[in-house]
Formats: C-alpha cells, sequence, structure tokens
C-alpha cells in the first residue's frame, strides 16, 4: 500500500498556494519589467494576461470611438512589450523551459514589420504567409508551456509560492 502513495506525486492544494490579485499581479508586471531571471506562477501570468486583454479591447472601443486608428492600442502595445516579455520568460522558466523559446515569436514579428515597411507586392506577401505558419506553430508551443504546471525547484530558481 506505501508504495501506491510512494508513485503518486504530491500537488498542493490552492489553499496552500498564495493567491495573486489581478491588481497585484498587474503591479508585479510592473515593478519586474526588466526581469528576465528567476520565476512567475502561472496564476501571475494568466491574471496579467487577461488584465491586457480587457486593456487592449477597452483602447480599441476608445480608438474606434476617437477615430484614432488604433494609436491609443499600439502605444499601449509598445509599452507592454518588454515588461509582457519579460513575464513570459519568468513563466517558461518557471515550467523549467529556456527563456529563449520567448524569442522566436519576437523575430517573426520583426520579419513581419521588415515586410511591411518594404511595401506591398506578391512576394512579400507569400513571404509573410510562410512566416506565419512557423509564428503559429511557436505560438502553440508557447500556449502549452505557460499552461504546464510549475516545476519544483530548478536551475531558474525556488518555486514561486
Amino acid at each position: 500500500m506505501s508504495q501506491i502513495y510512494d508513485r503518486i506525486r504530491y500537488v498542493a492544494p490552492i489553499s496552500a498556494t498564495r493567491q495573486v490579485s489581478f491588481a497585484n499581479a498587474y503591479r508585479l508586471l510592473w515593478k519586474r519589467w526588466n526581469d528576465f531571471r528567476g520565476r512567475s506562477s502561472r496564476q501571475e501570468y494568466w491574471k496579467v494576461t487577461l488584465d491586457n486583454i480587457v486593456i487592449i479591447i477597452a483602447l480599441t472601443v476608445l480608438d474606434l470611438l476617437l477615430g484614432m486608428n488604433g494609436v491609443l492600442t499600439n502605444i499601449y502595445g509598445l509599452a507592454i512589450l518588454v515588461s509582457a516579455l519579460a513575464l513570459l520568460v519568468r513563466r517558461l522558466h518557471d515550467a523549467n523551459h529556456s527563456g529563449k523559446w520567448a524569442i522566436l515569436p519576437v523575430i517573426v514579428m520583426a520579419l513581419g514589420l521588415l515586410f511591411v515597411l518594404v511595401g506591398p507586392s506578391v512576394v512579400i506577401g507569400t513571404i509573410f504567409l510562410v512566416l506565419s505558419l512557423p509564428s503559429l506553430a511557436i505560438d502553440i508551443v508557447l500556449l502549452v508551456f505557460a499552461c504546464q504546471r510549475s516545476a519544483p525547484d530548478n536551475a531558474y530558481g525556488a518555486e514561486p509560492v
């Protein structure tokens, strides 16, 4: 009977882990905006992600009402870029993955921006479409990594509590 209990991995109940409110998670995002070391919990990551989705929807509606063609949304996107990337790297560290995975979508976005700046053409449109498929695959991999449980203490630090 004890062999069965030895094989079962202990999972801490939710009440045993630190609860992070949406406001505190968002404050932590800005407090650690350039911290690419250490770890961030799943809870922190997804609460900040939901906060950002709500803010972007609100800014998009405001842009439409004011006729600003997405200016506010784009400014917010640029402002949040480094801090969101740092949070993703810390979340990857928490799931025991290298933070280098987070740079792949940035490279694809930079190439896409380069193609947009060069100008429209059939060749550039085709190249952009071809780059979109690996980008989607990378995004799916990152989504799976972000959903994984926190690993116990690893090379990136102690498990966040």
